[in-house]
C-alpha cells in the first residue's frame, strides 16, 4: 500500500482523540453512572400527571412526569422496534404550578425536582436494565443503581416491551407494535 493511501488513514486516526465520547451510558471510576449532558435535547416520548406505581398516599394532582429517550436509542427503536444496549430513558419529575401570569386556569410543570434514568446495559447489569435516581439532576451528578425491588421487578413484570412501559408512550408503542420480543 502506498504512502498516499496510508497517510489519510493515519491522519484520520490521529484526530479520533478530539471526538466526543460515543453516545450511551458513561460511568465514573467507581462504577457510578454519570448523568448525561443535554437531556433537554432528548426526544420526549411521553408525559403524565400524577401517574404512580404505588398505592396513593394523598389526593393531590401529583407530579408531572416527562419521559425522554436518548436520540440514538430513539432512532434505533423507530428503525428496528427494539431497544439496543446503551438505551437510556430519563424521567423528569416536576410539581404542578397553577398561578402563573397570565394563566387563568389549568396547571403546568414547575421547575423539575427529580431526574431518574433507566439504562439498558446487559454487559454491566445481570437483569439487563438498571435504574438510577439523580435527585434534582445537577450537572455532573452520579448515581448508583437503585435496589432491584424498587424499579426492576415492576418494569420486568409490567413493561409492555423489554422492561419499558411503552403502553404509556404512544410514539414508542407504535414503533414497537408487531415486533416480536
Amino acid at each position: 500500500m502506498g504512502i498516499s493511501r496510508v497517510l489519510p488513514v493515519a491522519l484520520l486516526l490521529a484526530g479520533l482523540g478530539d471526538l466526543p465520547p460515543p453516545p450511551g451510558p458513561r460511568y465514573d471510576a467507581t462504577g457510578a453512572l454519570i448523568l448525561p449532558d443535554g437531556l433537554d435535547r432528548w426526544i420526549l416520548v411521553g408525559s403524565s400527571l400524577g401517574l404512580g406505581y404505588a398505592d396513593p398516599t394523598d389526593r393531590g394532582a401529583g407530579m408531572f412526569h416527562q419521559v425522554y429517550l436518548a436520540p440514538r436509542a430513539y432512532d434505533a427503536v423507530r428503525r428496528t422496534g427494539r431497544f439496543p444496549p446503551g438505551t437510556m430513558f430519563a424521567l423528569v419529575a416536576a410539581p404542578p404550578g397553577a398561578r402563573g401570569t397570565p394563566a387563568r386556569q389549568g396547571v403546568y410543570a414547575e421547575t423539575p425536582v427529580r431526574v431518574e434514568l433507566a439504562v439498558k446495559d446487559p454487559a454491566r447489569f445481570k437483569e439487563g436494565w438498571a435504574y438510577f435516581d439523580f435527585g434534582p439532576g445537577r450537572p455532573g451528578a452520579t448515581a448508583r443503581p437503585l435496589p432491584r425491588a424498587r424499579c426492576e421487578r415492576c418494569h420486568a413484570e409490567h413493561g409492555a416491551r423489554d422492561h419499558v412501559f411503552v403502553q404509556f408512550y404512544p410514539r414508542l408503542r407504535d414503533a414497537t407494535a408487531g415486533v416480536r420480543p
